[in-house]
């Protein structure tokens, strides 16, 4: 009975010995750790992509739309834009704008003419005044086809007021306005 005793014993403590051996060897402590660190660094990239985290850290890193020279590459407006009487603020832009997400650059289309004697700055507001875009000053004959909002907007259709403001030798001279769409798709 007591060599039964003692085997079961002995049985029970290597049982025991086996498990505390996996965590007391540094190679498999390290091992283990790994695999665990692994498995949660996919479930955390995961859930961050489900919660759309990298979306959002794109839209603070990517760059705003570029200021060209020339004209909007379109023909609607082009002609009455040619001719601007002195003290007149004139400009194109795209009262449809289209977001493909909150995130990314949508067409926006913002041209100050050739003709026109002030640098302008577009502003872009929800109804309830909410900033959301601010575009660079634009000297006359430059416009911008591209740009990001400068706050994000959820899936929908939003009407919008835009203001495009007048500067002359940094001076505020005036402003004009009026109504847009803004969509953003997804």
């Amino acid at each position: 009975m007591n060599k039964a005793g003692k085997s079961k014993g002995n049985s029970r403590t290597n049982k025991l010995n086996s498990k505390v051996d996996l965590f007391s060897n540094p190679k498999k402590k390290a091992l283990a750790l790994s695999v665990s660190l692994s498995i949660l660094f996919v479930i955390l990239v995961f859930s961050l992509v489900k919660v759309g985290f990298f979306s959002y850290i794109g839209f603070l890193f990517s760059p705003r739309g570029e200021v060209l020279v020339g004209t909007i590459p379109i023909e609607d407006g082009l002609q009455d834009v040619q001719d601007i009487p002195k003290g007149e603020i004139r400009f194109r832009l795209n009262k449809t704008v289209t977001f493909k997400d909150g995130y990314s650059m949508g067409d926006i289309m913002l041209e100050n003419p050739k003709a026109c004697e002030f640098d302008l700055e577009f502003s872009f507001y929800t109804l309830d005044s909410e900033l959301i875009y601010v575009s660079p000053q634009l000297k006359p004959g430059e416009y911008i086809s591209n740009d990001k909002l400068k706050k994000r907007l959820k899936k929908g259709v939003y009407e919008c007021v835009y203001k495009a403001t007048a500067y002359e030798e940094g001076a505020r001279m005036g402003d004009a306005g009026g109504y847009l769409t803004i969509t953003v798709e997804s």
